[in-house]
């Protein structure tokens, strides 16, 4: 296909500026005429955008695919590749399943979650008799070599033990110590187990032969816990798998001396074990990973991992692996990356929404700069769409620019949303795009989770880190 132009100088362009663009879009077309007439012309002088339209809508009749490189406004060009080409498109595709799970966990045709007539016979589908049995007989073990003597204890006690320690959180005394003292003694604890045997137990608590697992101690860091993780997690994969999905951190608050201690700036917790957990948006965890720390990879079981992913990108192709396709997840910028939505989309069939680091968006695309939407005010917004129509970057300006992409939803429809103006000391209306509604209605399930734990956690003092994962793990059922 030859392109041929006559453009009026009073085009704005210079003469070279023209020749020059009309060159980088077809490089093998040389019937570029420039005309110097100072008459009006009645040849509009075409924008670039909309030579690149005309191009496109023949590009599948005239052009063999990959002749024509979309140039974007003040870029020099950008790569022939599909995956790596975007434009400026005010619509993008809105699945219809969508609106229909926007308010509710479940989505159309997925099975209820199963009917738990008792909070005991919940607990019981993560945690049997038979981890019990085995916690106590591990612990007269250790004790034995400990103190030369056994423990004396079994399944039974080990249960009373628990037992008080769920009811010490819920009490919220600042010192499990008052459950036994004169003045605030709570019968319920303190009837059924002393407050010697108590601490001992706890000192003695054991779920695995340390003998028995010597191969594991270097390839696994949470070797003392993993008997009781491995329950919790096959429990965890059983139950039913919603249409809508989040996925987060969450922190089990430990100051004391381990190799997998993180430090994550601007939680509540922000010291401590980190879990990486997936959950339906009202709260029910589906799967969870423990990070050891730098230097232990995390390997999904699927689709093979791109080149250069980080470990947010990691964990959410692992915990994905129990997710059916159609599935729609929603992360936060540590997870959210275009490798990381490509993968997902073209290997699993799974949908991702999230908020993204700026610094992560493809050099190709060009956004509006934040002056520009400050101008324009609250509620503005730019969307660039991939050329292969399968995921868009949306930038929109409330109080400050936020970055999000996604391979399911764009900025249409555009609702107003309620926000508080410190300039008018009043509630206003907002434009907000429907990419942000989602993200914002099913990313706050893992939120959500730790929210119900503050509410009754065991934040007894301890120097053992087993411990607090213990205790943080029977709270989670």
């Amino acid at each position: 296909m030859e392109v041929a132009a006559v453009i009026p100088k009073t085009s704005g362009l210079s003469n070279n500026e023209i020749t020059e663009l009309l060159y980088k879009i077809d490089p093998n077309n040389s019937d570029v005429e420039i005309e110097n007439d100072d008459n009006e012309a009645d040849i509009r002088a075409p924008e670039p955008n909309e030579l690149l339209d005309d191009l496109r809508e023949d590009e599948d009749n005239d052009v063999p695919e990959g002749e024509i490189t979309p140039i974007t406004p003040g870029q020099a060009g950008s790569s022939r590749d599909p995956s790596q080409r975007w434009r400026h498109k005010n619509e993008f595709p809105v699945l219809p399943e969508m609106d229909q799970t926007c308010s509710t966990g479940l989505s159309a045709g997925s099975s209820e979650i199963p009917e738990v007539k008792t909070p005991f016979s919940y607990f019981e589908r993560y945690l049997k008799d038979d981890f019990f049995e085995d916690m106590a007989e591990f612990s007269n073990r250790k004790y034995v070599l400990l103190k030369g003597r056994s423990l004396n204890t079994n399944g039974p006690e080990i249960r009373k033990y628990w037992g008080a320690s769920i009811a010490a959180a819920l009490v919220g005394f600042p010192k499990i110590r008052m459950c036994w003292d004169r003045r605030t003694r709570f019968p319920l604890i303190a009837d059924n187990i002393s407050r010697d045997r108590f601490y001992t137990l706890r000192n003695s608590l054991k779920i695995v032969d340390d003998n028995a697992v010597s191969d594991l101690k270097k390839e696994d860091r949470f070797w003392k816990v993993r008997p009781m993780l491995a329950r919790v997690r096959n429990a965890c994969l059983e139950n039913p798998r919603p249409k809508e999905i989040s996925i987060d951190e969450q922190m089990i608050p430990f100051h004391g001396q381990v190799r997998m201690k993180q430090f994550v700036r601007g939680k509540p917790q922000p010291v401590g074990l980190k879990n990486f957990v997936m959950t339906t948006t009202s709260g029910l965890p589906l799967d969870f990973l423990m990070y050891e720390g730098k230097g232990k990879e995390i390997v999904s079981g699927k689709a093979p991992l791109p080149e250069k992913l980080d470990v947010g990108g990691r964990v959410v192709l692992k915990l994905c692996d129990s997710l059916p396709a159609g599935s729609s997840i929603f992360i936060d910028r540590y997870f959210t990356s275009v490798p990381v939505l490509e993968t997902l989309l073209s290997h699993r069939n799974i949908f991702c929404t999230g908020t993204i680091m700026s610094n992560r968006i493809p050099r190709s695309v060009e956004l509006k700069r934040d002056n520009e939407m400050k101008r324009e005010g609250r509620g503005c917004h730019d969307q660039v769409v991939r050329l292969d129509d399968k995921m868009s970057i949306v930038k929109w300006y409330d109080n400050r620019p936020i970055y999000l992409g996604s391979t399911i939803c764009g900025v249409s429809p555009i609702e107003e949303c309620r926000r508080w103006s410190k300039k008018d000391s009043a509630y206003i209306q907002v434009p907000r795009p429907y990419i942000v509604k989602m993200y914002n209605t099913n990313m706050g399930g893992v939120d959500l989770l730790d929210r119900i734990l503050s509410k009754y956690a065991m934040r007894n003092r301890t120097k053992k880190w087993t411990v607090r994962v213990l205790h943080h793990f029977f709270i989670l059922l």
